[in-house]
């Protein structure tokens, strides 16, 4: 019978370094960054160590004003999502003496990069913000299941890339005296493309909204307020 020890030993170090610079360009508001970010990981017991590294994210935001109610910002950034020591070490670790998990020490992290553009505008009381996006992500993680003897043993691996785009509204403002409103809704597209493994491209689209009323009368914390 397999082993159920399941113990798990080690540690991951990181660092990292941001710099942001803003300054007017063209009648826009400009903010360029770069945030640098590093990672090495040490598990007891293995012996080649895990993919780790150093990562470079360069940003950019530029804000302009389009007229008196209309504010326009354009942003870009990247960032990324680093992989656990479980999902790291390759040892099975077993639930019972047929299945098990593992890592996997060649898996990559993932990294995202996102373009985002935003209207926002003001009458009155009354505001509105119209975000659209759009992201990438690759070196999707993703989990197999394989036999391997007689025990089924699940493992991350690097599956894809993961493309989100989409866009949110909300509106919000006063209704009646003491009465605020917010409305919100969202259209959303997101498509999995696999490089590696069949069966796996999947695309899909959600949407939603959300309408909340707020009432307030008299002053927050003293006797007699009302908040609804």
């Amino acid at each position: 019978m397999s082993s159920l020890d399941n113990s798990l030993e080690g540690r991951w170090s990181e660092g990292s370094a941001y710099v942001t610079y803003q300054f007017p360009a063209w009648g826009n508001v400009v903010m360029a960054g770069t945030r640098v970010e590093s990672r090495r990981y040490d598990i007891t017991g293995v012996a080649d160590d895990p993919v780790g590294g150093t990562h470079l994210f360069p940003s950019l935001h530029v804000e302009r004003k389009l007229d008196k109610w209309l504010t326009a910002n354009l942003s870009y950034s990247g960032r990324i999502s680093w992989p656990g020591l479980a999902d790291l070490d390759p040892r099975p670790r077993f639930s019972d003496p047929t299945s098990a998990t593992a890592g996997n020490a060649l898996l990559r992290p993932e990294k995202t990069h996102s373009l985002e553009l935003k209207l926002m505008a003001k009458a009155g009381n009354h505001s509105a913000d119209l975000t659209a996006y759009y992201q990438r992500t690759r070196d999707l993680r993703s989990y197999v299941t394989e036999l391997e003897g007689n025990v089924l043993v699940s493992r991350p691996v690097n599956v894809g890339t993961r493309t989100s785009r989409g866009a949110n509204l909300q509106v919000r403002g006063p209704l009646l005296k003491g009465i605020k409103y917010v409305i919100s809704g969202y259209l959303a597209r997101e498509t999995i493309a696999n490089a590696d493994l069949s069966g796996l491209d999947d695309a899909n689209i959600s949407y939603g909204g959300s309408l909340q009323l707020e009432y307030r009368d008299g002053t927050e914390g003293r006797a007699g307020a009302d908040h609804i």
